[in-house]
């Protein structure tokens, strides 16, 4: 059928954020969007949160998949303010900058904290949480170097984007952590 993925379920997700991940990589890569990329991945949350709870039509799961991105939002606040004000990276061109934090991450944060929250199959499995800590934290250190490629970001301080990889690998961690043995959306 057209539309339909040619892969089982978990996998079209994941194929699929894959190939978004790649397309915002290229996008944010060659053309200097500014602070557009804030709204542009603030749209990309909104939309794959819209998918991932037409998904999961019962709505059993929202409550907890709305305090896993309550969390990450908290947490990236903490982390991303923590990191300012020990001079490891400064934040620019932010419509509402809160600190060194963007209001336009907290949003991200926290609906696409919501999303991810979803997406996750809803038994645990070893190698696809591994596989997604991995992807998360590549695409997140990638990001990074992006948003300083693209002059919304500075590093400082000594920080590079290993530290970065490693920062978003704990969260991660932390994260599926919490959404399979804490809330178990």
């Amino acid at each position: 059928m057209a539309g339909k993925c040619i892969l089982s379920g978990q996998r079209c997700k994941i194929a699929g954020l894959l190939a978004l991940f790649i397309l915002l990589a290229l996008l944010f890569h060659y053309l200097e969007l500014g602070r557009l990329i804030y709204y542009i991945l603030l749209f990309c949350a909104v939309v794959w949160l819209a998918l991932e709870l037409k998904f999961d039509s019962s709505g059993k799961n929202i409550r907890n998949a709305f305090l896993v991105g309550l969390f990450l939002m908290v947490f990236d606040f903490a982390v991303e303010n923590t990191g300012g004000f020990i001079g490891l990276w400064t934040t620019h061109q932010s419509i509402l900058p809160i600190y060194f934090v963007p209001l336009e991450i907290i949003f991200i944060c926290t609906l696409g904290g919501m999303a991810w929250a979803l997406h996750l199959p809803k038994k645990f499995s070893p190698s696809y949480s591994l596989f997604d800590i991995l992807l998360f934290s590549f695409f997140g250190a990638l990001g990074e170097a992006l948003l300083i490629k693209n002059s919304l970001m500075i590093y400082t301080g000594g920080w590079t984007s290993t530290h970065a990889f490693f920062g978003y690998f704990t969260t991660w961690v932390i994260l599926h952590i919490i959404r399979y043995k804490i809330l178990k959306v």
